[in-house]
């Protein structure tokens, strides 16, 4: 491997050049790098949520589960098939084989869901509330359906009204940033009357729902008396004996709260392709500037910042990569006692993580925290190369040789063990390329990084290290060297070890084993805790609740939420919300009037 070190010796001016240009090159890579907490991942999963109002369980499975899952159950790759009927709500959860061409699949679910023969009350729900854009919806569920940025807007104006100044003001705006792939809102239906028939009396009478629909889109109405006093049949019977009539929000739509304000809940999702951090920070900025434009007793709280999130953990992971740099070029300085030759050292650290983020960005990876947490790691591995390759060098002019032979002859020494070790390192890391799954999908970037890092950290060591030396080490020849102390330590380490090769081995052995012993003190976990603490509270109301009643309770929890000083904002969610998150609740049973608050804490609260 010594031929890299004698082209890189032969034109060193040349050599200077090419590294110049890769450093730009890499530090053009790193600076335009996508920022995401996490990897992309492609989730081979798909779900389809399905509204239907006043609809009893067992309707919602007949009328619209089992036909849904009859769209889905004939499509190639797929492994398993869930669905969940609720009040008035139904979602279905569909596994496919990872690999699955999942764009494909969703466009044949589509189809297959516009040729289905359903409810009346289910094709119709999107003409009478807005909010529900189609009926059945379909939710790819994909990384990117994390919003970016969600924020409540609340003020002395009703639901409706908010709903419409979201529509008209906030809407248009965000969605022309560069970016953003929707803006969803969640509340603001305008109230409805709302005719909830007795069964009982329906029997003792003799009427028939559809009997009641007939009669009453026959007329027109002015007020709630009017309706209540309409007649059934030529009896004396109006509908207020046979059913409770009022004003109030349609079964099937959303009611949102924001830090104990009524409120429209907004969600910036962005493009497959967009920058998280970006994207975000451009969306807040244009909040600023709409805030500014609206009337006094309107108000913009932002739940959720992804870019927060996003960049704390990479400033932490950054500030633990710089001070292991720091720390590294320290102890290679109080080794070698040389401030020149520890300098040229700490800059294979850099360079070669620069290269490595130049490779990320050849692959289409991002920077977050898992490829951080990769360099993190292979910033004390990077300068080891060059510590063994310069170390050499210097030991040679130091004895007196001139600088070209010197860098050769140290080299050639060097080269093959540097070389081995460094390939040695990188078989490790390779088994994560054949991890399969979304395992696979999170490790395989980490991989790359430190594979890239270590391989450019070679090169460094190869071809940019030695012609530095001619500039940085001192030619004084000391042909009688004093021996360092941290050798004259290690050689009495060593003798003794050679001495009691058994008593070595077997304090080896205890200390291998006793390390086992730390693993259910450390613990285990698929990925770390990071960003924001938060919590989510559940509240499943009694099925004859009305969503104005479970309004009325999540005012109660809101009050005693608010009181806790470690809260810094929470967003209540009154019924099915029609996100993805509201989607996962059908799943697991959540009725269609049931709460959800979730609440965001400060950094510092400790879990209990």
């Amino acid at each position: 491997m010594s031929w890299f070190t004698r082209i890189a010796l032969k034109k060193r001016w040349i050599t200077f050049l090419v590294v110049a240009l890769l450093t730009g090159t890499s530090i053009w890579a790193t600076i335009t790098l996508k920022q995401e907490l996490i990897p992309d991942i492609n989730f081979p999963v798909t779900s389809v949520v399905t509204i239907y109002p006043q609809a009893s369980p067992e309707d919602v499975m007949n009328g619209v589960s089992i036909p849904v899952e009859s769209a889905i159950s004939g499509i190639s790759g797929l492994e398993q098939l869930i669905s969940s009927s609720t009040d008035g709500s139904s979602f279905v959860f569909a596994l496919f084989e990872y690999g699955t061409d999942m764009d494909k699949v969703n466009d044949i679910i589509k189809s297959n869901l516009n040729a289905l023969s359903l409810p009346d009350e289910v094709r119709s729900l999107p003409a009478s509330t807005p909010q529900i854009e189609d009926n059945p919806q379909l939710y790819a569920i994909d990384i990117n359906m994390m919003p970016v940025v969600s924020f409540g807007l609340s003020g002395d104006l009703s639901a409706s009204e908010l709903y419409d100044i979201a529509v008209s003001e906030f809407v248009p705006r965000l969605e022309a940033i560069e970016g953003v792939y929707h803006v969803a809102i969640e509340g603001g239906s305008k109230d409805k009357v709302l005719v909830s028939l007795d069964p009982e009396k329906l029997g003792q009478y003799g009427v028939s729902v559809s009997q009641v629909a007939a009669i009453l889109t026959m007329q027109q109405y002015s007020s709630l008396s009017q309706i209540e006093n309409t007649g059934i049949g030529t009896t004396e019977l109006v509908l207020g004996d046979i059913s409770d009539v009022q004003l109030g929000p349609a079964p099937g739509t959303t009611i949102t709260r924001t830090n104990g304000k009524p409120s429209i809940g907004m969600s910036v999702m962005k493009e497959t392709e967009g920058n998280t951090v970006s994207t975000a920070n451009a969306v807040i900025d244009e909040l600023s500037k709409i805030e500014q434009t609206l009337a006094d007793d309107l108000e913009i709280s932002i739940i959720l910042d992804q870019s927060e999130y996003i960049e704390n953990s990479i400033s932490e992971l950054t500030r633990n990569a710089i001070i292991g740099f720091v720390l590294a070029t320290i102890i290679v300085f109080l080794f070698l006692m040389a401030f020149r030759a520890s300098i040229i050292t700490a800059i294979s650290i850099p360079l070669s993580i620069l290269i490595g983020f130049l490779a990320i960005r050849c692959f289409g990876l991002t920077i977050n925290i898992l490829t951080l947490s990769a360099m993190a790691i292979v910033v004390g591995r990077v300068i080891d190369n060059s510590i063994v390759v310069l170390e050499v060098i210097y030991r040679r002019m130091q004895q007196g040789e001139a600088f070209r032979d010197a860098a050769i002859s140290g080299v050639s020494d060097v080269a093959v063990p540097i070389t081995s070790a460094t390939l040695a390192t990188i078989v490790i890391f390779l088994p994560l390329f054949f991890i399969g799954g979304i395992i696979g999908e999170l490790f395989v970037p980490f991989s790359i990084t430190i594979i890239f890092a270590l391989l450019a950290s070679l090169m460094v060591a190869l071809m940019v290290v030695p012609p530095l030396s001619n500039f940085t080490v001192s030619k004084k020849a000391e042909t009688k060297r004093k021996e360092p102390w941290y050798q004259r330590l290690y050689t009495v380490i060593l003798r003794w070890s050679l001495q009691h090769r058994a008593a070595t081995l077997t304090i080896a052995t205890v200390i291998f084993l006793s390390s086992f012993a730390l693993v259910p003190v450390i613990g285990t976990s698929f990925i770390p805790t990071m960003g924001n603490k938060m919590l989510t509270v559940n509240i499943e109301m009694p099925p004859e609740a009305d969503l104005t009643t479970s309004e009325e309770t999540a005012e109660q929890v809101e009050q005693i939420i608010s009181q806790n000083p470690e809260v810094l904002r929470y967003q209540t969610t009154v019924g099915i919300s029609t996100s993805m998150f509201g989607s996962l609740s059908a799943l697991s049973g959540s009725g269609s009037n049931n709460i959800t608050v979730v609440v965001y804490l400060t950094s510092d609260t400790q879990h209990s």
